[in-house]
């Protein structure tokens, strides 16, 4: 009844609809995902410049397949909508590659400072336990 208020033929296919319908809530579970990731990864103040190019790309598919959507060329739709998800995923393998070369610092810092901490506290244990020559036993003192 909506579409017949707005003056919009109901589609002849219910089962592509669907499948549109399906394919924009998978999208947008995928974008969620992507920006999240995106900003996990800029907050490390890596280059993520050309995950940024990929999206906008990605985002244009979408307004495009929306553009689509409200004229009615429900195929097309759905094969820019289809389009635009794969590309998502080749972005969230770049997001992962961009986080990945991001905290391979962090964990070479951390380990780093780990196993210099290690080494100092393992020298200061040995001189005071092991290399007991440096101080001077102590006496029992007797009462006289």
């Amino acid at each position: 009844t909506i579409l017949k208020a707005a003056g919009v033929d109901i589609p002849d296919d219910p089962d592509m609809m669907h499948r549109i319908r399906e394919e924009y809530y998978l999208y947008s579970i995928q974008w969620g995902i992507i920006t999240g990731m995106t900003e996990f990864v800029d907050r490390f103040g890596a280059n993520i410049r050309p995950l940024e190019e990929e999206l906008r790309d990605i985002d244009e598919l979408k307004r495009e397949a929306s553009r689509l959507y409200i004229e009615q060329e429900y195929t097309d739709v759905l094969e820019l909508i289809g389009e635009a998800r794969l590309r998502i995923d080749d972005a969230l393998d770049l997001a992962q590659e961009i986080k990945d070369q991001a905290l391979l610092w962090i964990y070479i810092t951390e380990a780093t400072a780990v196993t210099g901490t290690f080494m100092i506290s393992g020298t200061i244990i040995w001189a005071l336990m092991i290399k007991r020559r440096l101080y001077r036993e102590v006496r029992t003192t007797r009462a006289v």
